[in-house]
């Protein structure tokens, strides 16, 4: 074996590692950019959402949670970015970072749009409904009527007391007394 034979080899030896080390960088910095479009701080998010949220994960959790989500007033979209969501991450993972990058933006989109939007308004109910009311003000006659009947109870014993005592009395019987 030459000389520029054995040098040939290790420069291609170099080359070829040299080569895999890029292809390794460059998967390393998309990995880096997909990772924080997904779960890191992200300020164009912090901004478009005034401070309440500072990365996806965060605004996408608020809006999947089962006590929010219902109540957003726009539902179909929910969908769509729950999928999105669900398609950048399972793309991450399979380590295709570039589909993940174009689906979190997509979801972040989404996920700040539904929140801007808001939740849906509900009428405020009566404090006491209508029902209730009525049958409050039932128990109160009935109470006031109990209270009365018991203030005023020896007249109406002595009402009574006296309806059965009740003698005959003729209604002529004024004359014949002198």
């Amino acid at each position: 074996m030459s000389l520029q034979q054995a040098i040939n080899g290790m420069y291609a030896n170099v080359d070829s590692r040299a080569d895999s080390l890029l292809a390794e960088f460059e998967s390393r910095v998309e990995r880096d950019k997909a990772f924080r479009l997904l779960y890191s701080e992200n300020t164009s998010i912090s901004r478009r959402t005034e401070g309440e949220f500072s990365s996806l994960q965060q605004i996408v959790n608020f809006i999947l949670d089962e006590n929010n989500r219902p109540y957003w007033k726009n539902k179909e979209l929910i969908s769509a970015m729950e999928s999105k969501w669900s398609q950048a991450v399972r793309n991450f993972n399979e380590r295709n970072y570039a589909l993940a990058e174009t689906f979190a933006e997509k979801a972040a989109d989404d996920a700040v749009a539904i929140f801007n939007q808001g939740f849906i308004e509900a009428a405020q109910p009566p404090l006491l409904p209508q029902e209730l009311i009525f049958q409050l003000v039932i128990a109160l006659l009935a109470l006031l009527a109990i209270l009365y009947l018991y203030n005023n109870r020896g007249k109406i014993i002595k009402f009574v007391k006296q309806g059965s005592e009740e003698e005959e009395v003729e209604l002529s019987a004024w004359k014949d007394k002198p």
